[in-house]
């Protein structure tokens, strides 16, 4: 096996690949991406090489960063998306670089679906600037992270949290 592999089970027990990856980030955005659609009993992982692929925070919000300014979702739209895809990793009481990576990556694909960009509805990119935008509310939001700790829940209940200052669309 070469990359990271995305697997899925059915309610009978029954596995398929979904996908394979060259990014560990990439596979479990994907992940999350099918855990925060409609609910169902199917059960999702990543497999591949051991160990971490983000470095640091920094390097985690980059990545969220770049996705949602590629997508090019208004911020509203965005943290909606988040707080549908975090809850597909509620319990833990930290998580790993590389899961808040990729939930960044996966809410910037659920805010903004690739429908809605072939179909001109979304900008893709195009004409996300300012207060209203994702990729500034999310850099804005994690401004402060440094180092290479986990994220507690606490901090990332911060992003999800009541408070919407900032969130224009």
């Amino acid at each position: 096996m070469t990359g990271w592999e995305a697997w899925r089970q059915d309610d009978n027990g029954n596995r398929y690949r979904i996908g394979v990856f060259d990014d560990r980030v990439a596979a479990l955005a994907r992940t999350l991406e099918l855990e925060s659609g409609t609910p169902h009993k199917q059960l999702y992982w990543v497999s591949g090489p051991p160990g971490p692929t983000v470095p640091d925070r920094a390097a985690a919000r980059d990545r969220g960063v770049a996705a949602a300014r590629e997508a090019g979702c208004a911020a509203a739209r965005y943290r909606s998306a988040l707080v549908l895809v975090g809850k597909t990793v509620a319990g833990p009481p930290e998580l790993d670089l590389d899961t808040v990576a990729a939930v960044f990556v996966a809410a910037a694909r659920v805010a903004t679906p690739t429908g809605e960009v072939s179909a001109g509805k979304a900008s893709a990119g195009e004409g996300c600037a300012g207060e209203g935008c994702a990729a500034e509310w999310l850099a804005r939001a994690t401004a402060a992270w440094s180092g290479a700790a986990p994220v507690s829940r606490g901090e990332f209940a911060q992003l999800t949290g009541p408070d919407q200052s900032g969130l224009a669309d």
